[in-house]
């Protein structure tokens, strides 16, 4: 049985049984990660960590690019600080993930560039 989870901000959850798809949803920015999509990871396997009934965790670029890495339209004009913040929270999300006992493939089709090359990696 296939059950879809709602879209949360620029990410698509989709459930068929033990296996959890995470689609990054933004093709016309390549999927370039948002802070909000960091979050919205963090947030998901923060979830799942205690849920057996999640067995695999499956990541997936829509509209054939996997990950372009952070975003950089929406870096502009950030302080080195917030930057810093940014690097921070996505390093605690690649640990997190790391971390859950769910095994996490990544579907890495297209260009997998910084951050989607550290999601393939982890």
């Amino acid at each position: 049985m296939t059950s879809q989870l709602p879209v949360t901000g620029n990410l698509r959850l989709e459930r068929e049984g033990p296996v959890l798809r995470v689609w990054f949803n933004r093709p016309d920015a390549r999927n370039a990660l948002t802070g909000d999509m960091v979050d919205g990871l963090q947030a998901t396997f923060a979830a799942i960590r205690d849920d057996r009934s999640v067995r695999v965790v499956v990541l997936r670029g829509a509209g054939g690019t996997f990950c372009a890495g952070g975003d950089i339209k929406g870096m502009q004009g950030a302080s080195v600080e917030a930057m810093t913040a940014s690097n921070l929270r996505f390093g605690t999300l690649l640990r997190t993930i790391d971390e859950v006992p769910q095994a996490t493939l990544a579907v890495v089709e297209g260009a997998a560039i910084g951050g989607g090359i550290g999601f393939a990696s982890v």
